[in-house]
């Protein structure tokens, strides 16, 4: 399995550079954003409308250009995670996360047991359909997969400092809408 991870780098303390893709989902976008210098795209299924297949195409193209590809979901529940994340995604990203249970959710919807109650799927794309130990495959997953609570309500913001200390919320992205 594939492990050119962000988080690693985001744990050390070190910046990491990438860019978020609305409407470029051309077979060539990941590989021209990883020689650009990008180190992880962020696919946005909120507001640009792209579908899984298209998706799952785009993230392996990612996976292969050594890119890390990152997905914002539409909403925060589970069944909008979890084919994203056997996809393919290393990463998510979360619209209007609120409050703290709402991020004690996802952070335990990305990551298999011990560390959460993530759908058990293996031989398929985020594990590049290689068979192996599965205990192995899912450290190594829960290793891996950033989680991004993205607080952008007045709610969130007021919740932020709740939210931002949950185990597994790897990354708070605020901004506040008007």
């Amino acid at each position: 399995m594939s492990h050119h991870s962000i988080r690693q780098k985001l744990r050390e303390g070190d910046a990491v550079y990438g860019v978020m893709a609305a409407e470029f989902f051309t077979p060539g976008f990941c590989q021209i954003a990883g020689n650009a210098g990008a180190e992880f795209v962020i696919f946005d299924m909120e507001h640009g409308g792209v579908g899984l297949d298209v998706l799952k195409a785009q993230m392996s193209f990612a996976r292969g250009a050594r890119v890390t590809p990152v997905v914002r979901v539409p909403g925060i529940a589970y069944h909008l995670i979890a084919p994203v994340l056997d996809a393919g995604a290393m990463g998510i990203m979360t619209p209007m996360v609120e409050t703290r249970e709402q991020a004690e959710n996802l952070a335990k919807w990305c990551r298999y047991w011990p560390e959460g109650i993530r759908g058990l799927g293996f031989g398929v794309a985020h594990d590049d359909y290689r068979a192996g130990d599965i205990v192995e495959k899912m450290k190594q997953e829960n290793e891996r997969t950033l989680v991004i609570a993205l607080v952008e309500t007045a709610k969130g913001i007021m919740n932020a400092e709740e939210i931002l200390s949950v185990e597994g919320i790897d990354v708070g992205w605020l901004g506040i809408m008007t």
